[in-house]
């Protein structure tokens, strides 16, 4: 409930109101980060169409700035980590969904990623990401195929971006991201499709985030430094 989310925030801010000069936030949904305006909470649904800023004050009374997630992590990856320095580049989040700049289903998050090792699995039984790649180190074949899949299918929506877009560079994180079979899969995929143009086209290279899972909030601290430095 929003009753929830502002009391959780409140909680954290009171252990710290001595020592802090601002508050940085990373959150999912469709943000207006000038004025502190959630038109959508993505999967936070209760915090539609609220000046998140505005309410958040009344219990924190400090600077506070909010941004989109994914839109955060891009912010950390151009002011600090592997985007650096280039011209156009982008960066997708691989979460509950998908961190772009529009709406992606959740068959290609996380959640997609698990229904389709459990289909290569041919079982209900339900795994954590974790589990998922712990079995793929260790050369589980059904489970690898299953990555794989999901993995053919970033790296064709990465091509689709990049063909509408021309990026230099694309940075991939969420919290599987740390996992190098995920990054070693999207590139073979990636590759693949490149090979198979039948003509020339300007290929980005592809990365991990600098700051892998972190990137949303070292990018939130970042918007935060530019609004109010």
């Amino acid at each position: 409930t929003m009753d929830h989310f502002v009391e959780t925030i409140g909680t954290i801010y009171d252990q710290y109101k001595d020592r802090i000069e601002g508050m940085a936030i990373s959150m999912p949904g469709i943000i207006n980060p000038e004025i502190g305006y959630a038109f959508t909470g993505g999967a936070l649904r209760y915090i539609d169409k609220m000046n998140i800023v505005d309410i958040l004050k009344e219990r924190c009374p400090i600077n506070i700035t909010i941004g989109n997630d994914a839109k955060c992590a891009a912010n950390a990856e151009i002011g600090y980590g592997n985007l650096q320095d280039i011209q156009d580049g982008a960066v997708v989040i691989l979460g509950t969904g998908i961190g772009w700049n529009y709406a992606w289903s959740t068959r290609n998050g996380i959640t997609g990623l698990l229904e389709r090792v459990q289909e290569q699995l041919e079982t209900d039984e339900k795994y954590t990401g974790v589990e998922i790649f712990d079995m793929a180190n260790q050369g589980n074949e059904k489970v690898i195929e299953g990555i794989s899949q999901f993995c053919k299918e970033v790296a064709i929506q990465i091509f689709n971006v990049h063909i509408i877009f021309d990026c230099e560079k694309v940075a991939i994180g969420g919290g599987i991201s740390a996992q190098p079979l995920l990054i070693e899969l999207i590139k073979k995929h990636f590759d693949d499709i490149f090979n198979h143009l039948g003509f020339d086209v300007y290929k980005p290279e592809i990365v991990p985030c600098y700051y892998r899972n972190d990137a949303n909030l070292i990018g939130a601290l970042y918007q935060h430094i530019q609004t109010f430095q």
